[in-house]
């Protein structure tokens, strides 16, 4: 009888698995550090955190609906990108 050995590690022997992966984390670091900087950057500029929470969260809204409308779920949710209001001057 054959006995499966499982390792967690044994996918990333597959470089076409393991450089998507490593696209997926980097993806993933470089989202969570742009709503770290746009939150700080908000902040720096209007003093506002009511303000700064708002723009946070229709940035983080913005991601979901393409990503939505990306896998074609049919609930892609219609939003204009944040540079076309004027907030900072």
């Amino acid at each position: 009888m054959h006995q499966l050995s499982l390792n967690a590690f044994d996918s990333f022997r597959y470089r076409n698995y393991l450089l998507l992966w490593v696209a997926s984390l980097c993806f993933v670091a470089g989202f969570r550090l742009l709503l770290i900087v746009l939150g700080w950057f908000t902040y720096d500029q209007a003093g506002s955190p009511l303000l700064t929470a708002m723009v946070v969260s229709l940035d983080t809204a913005h991601s979901i609906s393409h990503a939505v409308h990306e896998y074609d779920v049919g609930v892609g949710v219609p939003m204009t990108d944040l540079s076309d209001f004027a907030v900072f001057r």
